[in-house]
């Protein structure tokens, strides 16, 4: 007894001393843990600990409470209300990191099952980090609502990596049948407990909680977060998969939220030991051996994940600026590391420095991305002004098309259009992935036969299977072309309606515009998970070699669109600029006829109190800080259509702006604008 309690003490003694060190340098506490470990763990001389195999004991039971308390904050109901907007920009941040992470990971030359957890290590942002940091910044509530509504999907994401992982982790390689009937096994297992949990676990936890008695709520919350772990321990999968699945269906009493506080101290006490003993896994030699990946994974989390969020952030609507402070916002990795890299270690399926990897990862990224956060105003103002004034014009014009598209209910024609293509992309994306993993897993063995039966060389026998596969993806990938196509111009005619009135279409400018956008949103949406899950089973390094060539094609497709629509936007400022010299009203339907696709166009007054007055366009940056554009300005008798960003405002100046409404609403507010006439939407 006495050596675990020794051990115990020593622990929990350093801890508290370097959690209190941490506090006071504003860095994060889990930081402080993984010090205190690698502090008394056996690489360092001084008080070590002797029976490392209590505190692992102990370490798997943190593992297990932290799962439970992060699938308390799972309600079903909520994770489907954050919607597919959502869970486009989950899915292109961690189809990024993944992506880069398992390429990188392929030039240092790894082997496949290695490279496969590195990769998955690196793709899930810490959402204790990413919390308290916000906590401390005070910032912007609509930043942090994002934010956390990215990491909610992005912790499901990670629970079905580890289950994922679990499944590649059998047999000495990627064999068809076992993985086969690994996840067989996995779906049943899954299917068993939601099925019946569901029946049990909210009824009996609304009774326990409906007797008001404390330790009877801890208790059996405990009860069922080990209970559901054993059980998933039993069956051969991690305890993380049955703690988080136990706290799921806590969650659906309706109480997930009392539940976790009540548990906060045990679960806090239990997650610290938890780094702790990663902490006492790190040797620094294999740290200083492994500098040179942990630097290139380092970058692959602060360069990668925040550029796939915040692309994903800006198609689906975010402002051009709070899109990049999003994607800044998840430039780290945190507890869902430890825990793959943990599940790697203990399963053979990689080498033991994979944690000090993580660790090292996650330090270097846990010191620099508060930084990040709370620059990122300025980072994004200076990435912001670094784009071309045509692709300015497009970013603005897009989020204004965007709030057009929410504001419609998605029903008639064109709604149901867009559910109908949107379930065809589905099942085309998803059997072209099937095939590809099918073809990988199989292939070798049916070209084996195929050489047998027709009497071919082996490697002539696998070319002609090769080929097979590639016509067989060949439909599937003309039908995701198509679908893109589908929807995307079924949600464009949301926002910009084919004219029937008349033989020439005015908005077909910037409804080509809004069509080839939304394309290319669909297309990287699909295309980067759908690579970085089949790159395992591609040829080395052909996944980013396919997303280089589709971004540059897609890449000059909107350079074109850019230019014409530069073109139909300075025609439109031409008309409201000499509307603003008239002194008449240019929102008539004739004018909304001649210039459609601009969003809302306010026509405001600079007046002598006006903060504007005196300041450049380029200093006032309307575009990067709110997403709007200047159309046109008058000054007396001169009219100036497009104005450029040393253009200074004069006290008198009439301006029209154009943009989403919220965002000329915001930019009026802030300048202390006045409406001279009535403003008006497109139609």
């Amino acid at each position: 007894m006495e050596a675990p309690l020794r051990d115990v003490a020593i622990v929990l003694m350093v801890a508290a001393v370097t959690t209190v060190v941490f506090h006071k340098l504003r860095q994060p506490v889990v930081l402080g843990y993984l010090l205190a470990g690698f502090l008394v763990g056996p690489y360092t001389p001084g008080a070590t600990v002797h029976d490392v195999s209590t505190l692992r004991t102990l370490s798997e039971m943190g593992v297990a409470l932290v799962l439970f308390s992060i699938g308390l904050e799972f309600r079903v109901a909520h994770v489907l209300k954050l919607g597919l907007r959502i869970g486009f920009v989950a899915a292109l941040g961690i189809g990024t990191v993944l992506l880069l992470g398992f390429s990188a990971a392929r030039m240092l030359g790894l082997d496949l099952r290695t490279s496969v957890f590195l990769a998955a290590v690196v793709a899930i942002s810490s959402t204790v980090l990413v919390r308290k940091v916000f906590q401390d910044l005070r910032v912007e509530k609509r930043i942090q609502d994002t934010v956390m509504s990215i990491l909610v999907l992005e912790d499901l994401v990670a629970i079905l990596l580890i289950a994922a992982l679990t499944t590649v982790a059998v047999g000495a390689e990627l064999d068809t049948e076992a993985v086969v009937r690994t996840a067989g096994r996995l779906a049943i297992f899954l299917a068993a407990v939601v099925v019946a949990g569901f029946l049990i676990v909210p009824r009996g936890l609304r009774y326990v909680i409906s007797l008001r008695r404390r330790e009877t709520i801890v208790i059996a919350a405990m009860a069922l977060c080990f209970g559901l772990a054993l059980l998933s321990q039993r069956a051969g999968w991690p305890v993380a998969l049955g703690a988080f699945l136990a706290g799921t269906l806590a969650a659906e009493s309706g109480h997930g939220r009392e539940v976790g506080l009540r548990l906060a101290p045990v679960t806090e006490l239990f997650a610290a030991i938890f780094f702790i003993t990663v902490g006492m896994q790190i040797d620094p030699a294999s740290v200083l051996e492994h500098a040179g990946t942990i630097l290139l994974l380092t970058l692959v989390v602060l360069v990668g994940k925040s550029a796939g969020v915040a692309m994903g952030a800006f198609l689906i609507g975010e402002e051009r600026r709070d899109a990049l402070r999003i994607g800044i916002s998840m430039g780290q990795i945190g507890e869902f590391s430890f825990v793959i890299a943990a599940l790697g270690v203990s399963t053979g399926s990689t080498p033991a420095w994979l944690t000090a990897v993580a660790a090292g990862v996650s330090t270097l990224t846990a010191f620099i991305s508060p930084l990040l956060i709370a620059r990122s105003s300025r980072i994004a103002a200076v990435i912001d002004h670094s784009l071309p004034q045509r692709l300015q014009t497009y970013a603005a014009l897009y989020t204004a098309w965007l709030a057009d598209i929410r504001s419609t209910d998605g029903r008639g024609a064109p709604g149901a259009k867009a559910r109908a293509a949107l379930r065809i992309l589905a099942l085309d994306a998803f059997l072209l992935l099937a095939l590809v993993v099918t073809g990988s897993l199989a292939g070798e063995r049916f070209a084996n036969w195929v050489g047998t039966w027709l009497g071919m060389p082996p490697r002539t026998s696998w070319v002609l299977v090769a080929a097979t596969l590639g016509a067989c993806a060949a439909p599937f990938v003309i039908g995701v072309a198509r679908a893109s196509r589908r929807l995307a111009v079924a949600l464009a005619e949301r926002s910009l309606p084919t004219t029937t009135t008349s033989r020439l279409d005015l908005a077909a400018t910037p409804r080509g515009a809004l069509v080839a956008a939304l394309q290319a949103a669909i297309l990287l949406c699909l295309a980067i998970p759908v690579l970085a899950l089949a790159d395992p089973f591609l040829p080395r390094f052909s996944s980013p070699v396919v997303l280089l060539v589709m971004i540059a094609s897609l890449g000059f497709v909107l350079w074109r669109t850019a230019t014409n629509l530069q073109g139909h936007v300075r025609a439109g400022a031409e008309i409201f600029a000499e509307a603003l010299q008239m002194g008449r009203e240019p929102v008539t339907h004739d004018d909304q006829q001649l210039v459609p696709g601009l969003g809302e166009v306010s026509l405001l007054g600079l007046g002598d109190a006006c903060p504007a007055v005196g300041q450049s366009l380029g200093e006032l940056d309307l575009g990067g800080r709110f997403g709007v554009l200047v159309l046109a300005i008058t000054r007396g008798a001169r009219r100036i259509p497009m104005p450029t960003e040393e253009e200074r405002l004069e006290s008198g100046d009439l301006l029209a702006l154009a943009g989403a409404p919220d965002a000329v609403e915001e930019a009026t507010a802030a300048l202390s604008l006045h409406p001279i006439l009535i403003a008006a939407r497109d139609d």
